[in-house]
């Protein structure tokens, strides 16, 4: 009896802790635990929800004070505002008259201003304002252009130096301009063919050159001279040693020549045979 109990209860145990049951018992826990999740968060939720209220709450009671603060300094900065406009216009004013002044005086080319003189030109000026004046146009003068040459290249070449001094002392080198530039070749490149190299010969000159084609007639427009531009080339270039270089790369010579001032070379213009 004792062995058939025994034998009942071991059969139970294997039933308890069989495959299927545990499959059973750990889905059974898992799905708790997602419940105890779902609660957790949940009140987690509610709590985050509830600050949310407090803090909207707290906003809209001080939005109101904060506005009208806001307002307040608004106004404050605007009547600062327009009391520094008020005072700056005037300061403008002024400075544009001794600008318009200056540069008169600095034109006129005049030079050795003395304090009567300036007195003379503006009757009211200060004596920061002149001091002030008076070093700009006894300093400035060497280098400013007469108006009647104020155009020329050469005769802004001083100004700019001074200009270029300046702007490197006071630290805008980007400002600064080169005073010999050097232009790129491809801007500076002369594209030479028949038609171009006859313009060139023939036009605006008293004493035009004749060019004469093989046959001895006389190449008088542009019409003739594309067509015959061996003829064109040969009154200027030798035509032997142009037909050698291209016969040492195998080419043939196609009646154009790209001539490079700035590197003092001339590209051929060739073709392959």
């Amino acid at each position: 009896m004792e062995k058939a109990k025994k034998e009942i209860f071991m059969e139970k145990q294997e039933k308890t802790f069989s495959r299927s049951r545990v499959r059973y018992l750990v889905l059974a826990e898992y799905n708790k635990h997602i419940k105890y999740q779902l609660k957790l968060d949940e009140r987690k939720i509610n709590a985050s929800l509830e600050r949310i209220t407090f803090f909207q709450v707290q906003h809209s009671s001080n939005i109101s004070n904060v506005q009208e603060m806001v307002e307040g300094l608004d106004q404050d900065k605007m009547d600062d505002n327009a009391r520094k406009c008020n005072d700056s216009d005037v300061s403008r004013k002024r400075l544009f008259s001794l600008k318009a002044i200056i540069k008169d005086i600095l034109l006129s080319k005049e030079g050795g201003y003395t304090t009567e003189l300036m007195k003379d030109h503006y009757s009211d000026i200060s004596k920061e304002e002149l001091k002030i004046a008076l070093l700009i146009v006894n300093n400035l003068t060497p280098y400013i252009p007469s108006k009647d040459v104020s155009c020329t290249i050469i005769h802004q070449f001083p100004f700019v130096m001074l200009a270029n001094g300046l702007l490197e002392v006071t630290g805008y080198q980007r400002f600064t301009r080169k005073i010999c530039p050097m232009p790129s070749v491809c801007l500076n490149a002369l594209r030479v063919d028949g038609p171009a190299l006859y313009h060139m010969l023939t036009s605006k000159v008293k004493d035009t050159l004749h060019i004469f084609d093989y046959d001895g007639y006389i190449i008088d427009s542009e019409e003739p001279a594309r067509r015959h531009q061996d003829e064109v080339f040969g009154s200027v270039f030798d035509m032997k040693a142009i037909h050698k270089v291209c016969k040492s790369y195998k080419l043939d010579f196609s009646q154009s020549i790209t001539i490079m001032h700035v590197l003092m070379t001339a590209q051929q213009i060739r073709r392959k045979t």
